[in-house]
């Protein structure tokens, strides 16, 4: 994102000049490239610019290989944040506050339906890796990184969350892509 909240594309050898992708007067943050290059999703938040809106953070999506025309994804009365697509495309990971605090939540994708809560005790920062869908679990004493065992062949299937370790008094960071596959996984961890 450039200062202004633009979405703009430069080739890394700068060959190439940058290229607004979306401008709007709201940020444009979060920004995340499908694996096969067609979608880019992205979260508008007016409050950063000090903007009101209606329906506060909001999750937008553009076609890549058609109009590149943004369109909204997800506008609720509450935020949507960080949006994540499924390795296939099919679904779309996000944070929203529509119980009250922050859970991660799944629909289909574009169409938008099919609204699925994966987590249940505060959630942020989801993650695809190999299908599964990972992300931190906030809302205890002692926060943990969860990981989720899905299935997108005959529509979305979502297992019980499962921790895999407690946080407390470190951070973690979960970058937008993650893993090394075959069940191994690489995460940040600072003390």
């Amino acid at each position: 994102p450039e200062d202004n909240g633009d979405l703009v594309v430069r080739a890394s050898d700068g060959s190439i000049p940058p290229r607004v992708l979306v401008s709007s007067p709201y940020s444009d943050i979060w920004p995340y490239w499908s694996r096969n290059g067609d979608w880019l999703t992205y979260a508008t938040f007016p409050e950063l610019h000090g903007l009101e809106n209606k329906t506060g953070g909001d999750i937008w999506y553009i076609a890549l290989t058609g109009d590149r025309i943004p369109k909204p994804f997800i506008q609720e009365a509450t935020d949507e944040i960080m949006p994540v697509l499924s390795p296939d495309s099919r679904y779309l990971a996000y944070v929203s506050w529509r119980s009250g605090r922050q859970e991660i939540y799944v629909r289909s994708f574009p169409d938008g339906r099919n609204r699925i809560q994966i987590s249940n005790n505060g959630g942020s920062n989801p993650c695809w890796v190999d299908g599964n869908l990972f992300y931190l679990e906030e809302g205890t004493e002692s926060p943990r990184l969860m990981v989720v065992q899905t299935g997108t062949r005959s529509g979305f299937r979502a297992e019980k969350p499962q921790a895999l370790f407690n946080y407390k008094n470190a951070g973690i960071s979960i970058p937008r892509r993650v893993g090394l596959g075959g069940g191994r996984y690489f995460l940040p961890y600072t003390y």
